[in-house]
């Protein structure tokens, strides 16, 4: 789990797992740097924890960062952001101190725990592998498949003394309940090694993860590079199956957001229903991105971001150019000189039936435009619609309006009624270019 020599950050809280861990650790001759976290749960009993980590620390030379953490706001999971608070803290000072890893004290114990705890929230395969014996944080865990009792009959053998959590004690907590009474009569009803047979399961889970992850970033490498706001095509994810397709979802969703600490299954699940129907729309909103979905495309996005500058209108009253968002918009009385290599887009128009004042302006509600080859106006809307244009790319569609009118739109180029004719005296072009 860690080179030979290498300098490890080891997260003591005091009781007998994390005394244990320190002892090997330093008895097999890393370099260490104790970290603490004291929460202040628990009064006098948690300065108590800090000062016994604190002598633990001086009695073997060995440096000691202490976290004094402010309690979790209210509302928020109890467990999880404890959990949230110690890992940021760990992660923290791996980077400061220059550690390689930092080793935690779960044991085999855990992980029969963590895992049916999972089993009876309904996870995934992903959420049974329970805990990783190493995760990309740099986080390792060298007792995973050590039993609690082991643990114990170690300290005493050594002489070694712990502290003791009087919480765990408190039945009323979920994990609780699991270690003192549910696994108890799991032993003695079903299987007395039935936390190996968890952990067992757990790795096994973990195993057949880490072939999916594999399958999903090369699915996602396809996408590459991932700059969000990035839409896919909801047809492409449901070819890859439910369980390959809600790990690119949350590969996707974490690009978006930056990070996937508070992703879960739930969310990947939620986002795979919305792009698994055959037909549809929506927008979800999760933890620090947005999933929505148009037609046959579903867009990936950071959630709270500003709204796009959308200027509300820009008024040419002779030839020029002009930003509109993100798009350059060029009315000139010729052809762009550089038209190949600059513009999406270019049009003729028919300069006596569009005149200036032009206005350039994005799509309203309840605009109409009437394209070369139709014989009324169309809902724009509509026109979009049939042509697959996802609602996000609607809400910024370049159009330009003579006289009250719709003379010019993005796509459909110019209205049926500004079309040049043979006998034009006059003609001006408009040229459209996306440069955000």
């Amino acid at each position: 789990m860690a080179p030979e020599g290498a300098r490890l950050g080891v997260a003591v809280s005091g009781g007998a797992d994390s005394v244990a861990l320190l002892d090997i650790l330093q008895r097999l001759g890393y370099p260490l740097h104790i970290l603490h976290v004291n929460h202040q749960l628990r009064g006098v009993e948690s300065d108590g924890d800090e000062q016994f980590v604190r002598q633990l620390a001086r009695g073997r030379g060995l440096p000691v960062d202490v976290l004094r953490a402010a309690p979790p706001s209210p509302g928020e999971n109890l467990e999880q952001a404890l959990r949230r608070i110690r890992y940021g803290f760990f992660d923290q000072a791996r980077r400061n101190l220059r550690l390689e890893r930092v080793a935690t004290g779960h044991t085999l114990s855990d992980q029969a725990e963590t895992v049916l705890l999972r089993l009876a929230r309904g996870a995934g395969a992903q959420g049974l592998s329970g805990i990783h014996p190493v995760t990309r944080h740099g986080v390792v865990r060298p007792l995973l498949e050590t039993r609690r009792e082991e643990i114990r009959a170690y300290l005493r053998r050594r002489g070694l003394p712990w502290r003791e959590d009087s919480s765990n004690a408190d039945l009323r907590l979920d994990r609780n309940r699991i270690r003192g009474e549910i696994l108890p009569r799991l032993k003695e009803a079903l299987n007395p090694r039935v936390e190996e047979a968890l952990a067992r399961a757990a790795s096994l889970a973990w195993e057949d993860e880490q072939d999916w992850q594999r399958r999903a970033a090369q699915a996602v490498e396809q996408l590459e590079p991932l700059h969000a706001p990035l839409a896919v095509e909801t047809a492409w994810l449901r070819g890859l199956g439910p369980a390959l397709g809600r790990r690119v979802i949350r590969r996707l969703l974490a690009a978006a957001a930056g990070s996937d600490r508070r992703l879960t299954l739930q969310h990947a699940d939620a986002v795979w229903r919305l792009a698994a129907a055959p037909e549809g729309s929506g927008r979800l909103r999760l933890p620090g991105a947005e999933a929505w979905r148009s037609l046959g495309w579903i867009r990936f996005a950071p959630l709270g971001g500003a709204p796009p500058s959308q200027p509300g209108e820009v008024v040419l009253e002779t030839c020029g150019q002009a930003r509109l968002g993100g798009w350059r918009l060029l009315v000139s009385q010729g052809p762009p000189p550089e038209a190949g290599a600059c513009y999406a887009e270019i049009s003729e128009l028919d300069g006596a039936a569009a005149a200036f004042p032009l206005v350039l302006r994005f799509r309203r509600p309840g605009d109409r435009f009437q394209p070369a080859g139709r014989e009324a106006p169309l809902k724009v809307k509509e026109l979009l619609q049939r042509a697959g244009i996802p609602s996000w790319e609607r809400a910024e569609w370049p159009m330009v309006e003579s006289g009250g009118r719709l003379v010019w739109c993005r796509g459909f180029g110019p209205a049926a009624w500004a079309l040049p004719r043979p006998d034009s005296r006059s003609r001006f072009w408009i040229a459209a270019a996306w440069e955000e």
